[in-house]
């Protein structure tokens, strides 16, 4: 998990040109978290909608989430030029308490986990 905005969210990101999904999910979790050797766990993404107001536009913002598992040895490392100030690995239980103060769509995004 990450802190940025003052609650607890996850990784995300924006797909480079070029990149499959898993890709940018894969270079997006190490670009916030650090240096991690991450293993997509299920090749099947979650897929989520929202919209939001960029330079006076709505726009329309696909995202696909992936389950993944991490080597040991990481190192974990906010990436502060994203607003990121703290970096988590935390259980389902604990994920729960945190996103209790989070946006509507990562407190579903954790119940999607929990039914998986």
């Amino acid at each position: 998990m990450i802190y940025r905005n003052k609650c607890w969210d996850l990784p995300k990101g924006w797909i480079e040109g070029g990149e499959f999904p898993m890709q940018a999910a894969l270079r997006e979790v190490t670009e916030e978290c650090g240096q991690l050797a991450l293993t997509v766990d299920s090749l099947i993404p979650i897929i989520t909608y929202h919209l939001y107001v960029l330079k006076g536009e709505v726009v329309l913002k696909e995202t696909a989430w992936f389950y993944m598992s991490v080597d040991p040895g990481f190192k974990l490392t906010p990436q502060r030029k994203e607003g990121i100030t703290k970096v988590d690995f935390v259980d389902l239980t604990e994920a729960k308490l945190r996103v209790k103060e989070s946006y509507p769509m990562i407190q579903w995004i954790v119940e999607q986990i929990q039914k998986n």
